[in-house]
């Protein structure tokens, strides 16, 4: 709807996409040895929540007023199943499980090696994806075909609309093995 297929924002979306699918489906394999698996995949998040506020009250930084961060909001957020004293912050990812061995248990090595690893260079703001993204060959023969800043935004990338598609088959899929779904989800 945004027209970030082309963008580099839309391949950051694309591994955040792939993130949180496999998070789903991670989570789902996991239920039935830990029943409250969910509880502390959410707990971890609200928890992650609760220490920026903390940094924040501390007042250590200035964050302005105008900046993305909605302090209110995230209190909202931190108190809303219980009074933020008693929710924990852990600084280990809600299972200690890294994301690679996610993939893995999942059995979605193929996103991991190639769509998740892909994505991380963008996510990152690694070389490989600034020269795919942000720099041209300059087109004078006799500066040996330099990279140049694509100042006006002249690349075009590939998009990331059919991986999108894709992935989202995969959402589907892992979701109506859990609840049953219309099959207007499935047309596409």
């Amino acid at each position: 709807m945004k027209n970030l297929q082309n963008d580099i924002s839309g391949h950051i979306l694309f591994r955040t996409m792939l993130e949180t699918f496999i998070n789903l489906k991670y989570i789902m394999l996991q239920e039935n040895d830990i029943p409250d698996v969910y509880d502390r995949f959410k707990a971890y998040g609200i928890g992650k929540y609760k220490l920026v506020m903390a940094k924040i009250r501390e007042e250590k930084y200035l964050i302005s007023d105008e900046s993305q961060l909605q302090q209110k909001f995230m209190e909202l957020l931190v108190n809303e199943d219980m009074d933020e004293a008693f929710v924990n912050t852990s600084f280990g990812y809600f299972d200690r499980t890294n994301i690679s061995k996610k993939f893995i248990a999942c059995d979605e090595k193929l996103l991991y090696e190639i769509y998740y690893e892909y994505g991380t260079n963008f996510t990152h703001g690694f070389w490989g994806a600034i020269r795919e993204s942000a720099m041209l060959i300059c087109d004078n023969p006799t500066h040996n075909y330099h990279t140049v800043p694509d100042y006006y935004a002249e690349q075009n990338i590939r998009s990331v609309e059919n991986d999108c598609e894709m992935l989202m088959q995969k959402v589907f899929q892992q979701i109506s093995e859990y609840i049953e779904l219309p099959d207007f989800y499935y047309d596409k």
